[in-house]
């Protein structure tokens, strides 16, 4: 019965076994992925088989124990429980057995449905996870364009913005250094001393170097302390930074003027009116310009349209007044001082013209008063000074005369004509010494004044240096190419010296410019004299005494001449005229003793 049950109980187990492999093989077959479950399951089952074999052992041993024990008198009993257990063990194993087949087969079905269905998420999740992939892709690359183009947008703000820092960095510190030149300027202005400006206006441009108001206002403060050409430059200066200023064409024109370039002058004052066709003291100015170089006409037009521009400017009246005087024409030239008077009473320029006028005209009261009043307006201006002196000099008081030339040069020690006129009244007292030395001085002062040239050759004619006189005249002539009188001289000069073309050609040039200038025919009548052209030395003669019957010299040369024609009666009636003219000339009466013995010895 043992043996039955055992062998049952065997064929269980085997049978056991055998489903377990069946639906192991079964579950392996489609899903290898279930693999490592089947295995832990097997695992178990085998640990069950192990724990029953240990248990079937145990059991026998108790049995085997308890039947050696209890001897027979228990072995059905023993038996009937080992049959029970046996059947019991086979029965489990069955039901291990069938579990074994079944259970993988479930398992290995819920395996499959639940590896489906995470194949399927799966599939779809890469699906998503792909599509996101792609999605998350091209959103990345169009931020990384977007950001491409943002971070070439903000490099170029970038730069933009850099670019700006550095230019309102430069712009700062430039408005800083013209800040400062600004202070400089204003302190400039405050100024008075001239040297002190010029320090100022410096600091100025050194700030800020094309400050043109700084450059201007410096030419101004240069030429005040009599710097021409420094004055000049920053005029130029000017003019290059701000080439439509009118104002520094105006003023460089003031330089040129003074330093004799006068073609330059007029071009700027001529560029001035240009800019600014309404401003009355460019054609002001400019008129006075061609009164120097001898353009009447155009200095009138000037005059005429300064005052019609502003017909309360007193300067133009008082200028066109000089100009009428130099033209002869005494009645305009009085009625415009009059009206300069009208409208500033105060300017003293106007009294001193205005004298200068009465003084020709002979009027010497007026003439007077004139330069008095224009002193009392104006006691630090050497101007009325030089000219009351020169009136004292013509009506004979030479210590009047000279003191008022010395009190000229002291008020401006480089006042050219005062030293001119200083000279004049030396030559009358026979003080040459001096009388050099002021020329000289004149000419240091002002190397552009011909009439000093021209006087001082007069001088050297008397010193009979005749050298120094010719150079003399020839500068004069240099410096003015229309000095009638310096032509006029030197063909005197040049007769005395035995060059009678050059002679010729001087007067012939003489003539032409004054026409009506009795000492050039009377320089012409003694050189053809010279040339024993008798009857042409006689025409000249009596067209000079025609053109001043009050010329002592042509009556003396005439006297001479007849004296050479042996008509002695012309000659002592010419002689005598001469010296009535001049009556302590004593060249005068050496010729009338002359002629007396020469009629003696007749």
């Amino acid at each position: 019965m043992r043996k039955i049950v055992r062998i049952t109980a065997m064929l269980s187990i085997i049978l056991c076994v055998f489903c377990i492999s069946i639906g192991i093989y079964a579950a392996g077959t489609d899903a290898t992925e279930n693999v490592v479950s089947v295995e832990e399951f097997n695992t178990k089952i085998n640990e069950i088989d192990e724990r029953l074999a240990q248990v079937e052992e145990l059991k026998r041993d108790t049995i085997i124990t308890q039947l050696l024990e209890s001897e027979n008198s228990f072995e059905e009993h023993i038996n009937r429980w080992l049959t029970f257990i046996e059947i019991l063990t086979a029965f489990i194993a069955i039901i291990v057995g069938f579990v074994g087949t079944i259970f993988p087969l479930w398992t290995q079905h819920k395996n499959n449905k639940e590896f489906k269905k995470i194949q399927d998420q799966w599939k779809e999740q890469k699906e998503n996870w792909v599509a996101q992939q792609q999605g998350l892709k091209d959103e990345w690359e169009k931020r990384q364009k977007n950001w491409n183009t943002q971070q070439s947008e903000i490099n170029k703000e970038f730069d933009k913005l850099n670019n700006n820092m550095i230019v309102l960095k430069d712009y700062i510190d430039n408005t800083k250094e013209e800040m400062q030149s600004y202070t400089y300027f204003a302190m400039a202005l405050d100024e008075e001393d001239n040297k002190k400006q010029i320090e100022l206006y410096t600091r100025s441009i050194s700030l800020n170097p094309t400050h043109t108001i700084a450059y201007y206002n410096r030419g101004i403060a240069y030429d005040d302390i009599g710097e021409k050409e420094k004055a000049l430059a920053d005029y130029s200066k000017a003019i290059e930074l701000s080439p439509d200023d009118a104002y520094a064409y105006y003023n460089r024109a003031f330089i040129y003027n003074d330093i004799g370039e006068k073609e330059k002058a007029l071009a700027d004052y001529s560029k001035a009116i240009e800019l600014d066709p309404n401003d009355s003291d460019s054609y002001n100015n400019r008129g006075n310009l061609y009164i120097d170089i001898g353009n009447n006409e155009k200095a009138l037009t000037d005059f005429n349209k300064a005052i019609e521009l502003d017909p309360n400017d007193s300067d133009s009246y008082n200028n066109r007044g000089i100009l009428y005087g130099n033209m002869k024409d005494n009645e305009k030239a009085l009625a415009d001082f009059n009206k300069a008077i009208e409208l500033d009473p105060n300017d003293s320029d106007p009294y001193n013209n205005r004298g200068i006028l009465y003084g020709n005209m002979k009027d010497n009261e007026k003439a007077l008063a004139d330069f008095n009043k224009a002193i009392e307006l104006d006691p630090n201006d050497s101007d009325p000074y030089n000219n009351r002196g020169i009136l004292y000099g013509n009506m004979k008081d030479d210590e009047k005369a000279l003191t008022d030339f010395n009190k000229a040069i002291e008020l401006n020690s480089n006042n050219a004509n005062a030293y001119n006129n200083r000279a004049l009244i030396y030559n009358k007292s026979g003080e040459h010494e001096k009388e050099l030395a002021d020329y000289t001085k004149a000419i240091e002062v002002d190397p552009d004044y011909a009439e000093t040239y021209y006087n001082r050759a007069l001088t050297y004619d008397e010193l009979e240096e005749h050298e120094k006189e010719l150079a003399d005249y020839t500068k004069a002539i240099e410096l003015n190419s229309n000095y009638a009188n310096a032509y006029n001289n030197r063909g005197f000069l040049y007769g005395t010296l035995g060059e009678n073309k050059k002679a010729l050609i001087d007067l012939q040039r003489a003539i032409e410019l004054s026409p009506d200038d009795h000492y050039v025919y009377d320089s012409f009548g003694v050189i053809y004299t010279n040339l024993k052209e008798y009857n042409k030395a006689m025409e000249y003669f009596n067209r000079a005494i025609e053109l001043d019957p009050n010329y002592a010299d042509a009556y003396f040369n005439r006297s001479n001449l007849y004296l050479k024609l042996k008509k002695y009666k012309n000659a002592l009636q010419d002689i005598n005229k001469a010296i009535e003219l001049e009556l302590d000339n004593e060249e005068y009466k050496e010729l009338k003793q002359t002629i007396e013995n020469e009629m003696h010895k007749n």
